[in-house]
């Protein structure tokens, strides 16, 4: 009886954890923005701390631009879990498939 109880306990423990993991595999990637400012969210998800790039939260403003092509934007998200968090960033440089910050 002891044998069967923890064998079941086993596999359902089993169970979840392979659907957790699942999730976790076949979870969106926020970066895939679809917006003219695609490439200031990604600079904000890749380096800002619980930063998660929600498209119908997520608001990206340009303030200026100078002569070396950098920009500094102020990124704005709201979440649910997090409440507000608003951060203004630096994109350095943006090419066709890669984005240039700084990260401090």
């Amino acid at each position: 009886m002891k044998n069967r109880l923890m064998r079941a306990m086993t596999l359902v423990l089993a169970a979840y954890l392979s659907v957790g993991c699942l999730c976790c595999l076949v979870a969106c990637d926020s970066t895939h923005h679809q917006g003219s400012d695609k490439e200031p969210v990604a600079t904000a998800v890749r380096s800002l701390p619980g930063c998660y790039g929600e498209f119908r939260s997520t608001t990206v403003e340009v303030m200026e631009t100078d002569g070396y092509g950098r920009i500094l934007f102020a990124y704005h998200e709201s979440s649910c879990l997090d409440g507000h968090m608003i951060a203004l960033c630096i994109m350095q440089k943006s090419e066709k498939s890669e984005v240039y910050y700084l990260r401090g």
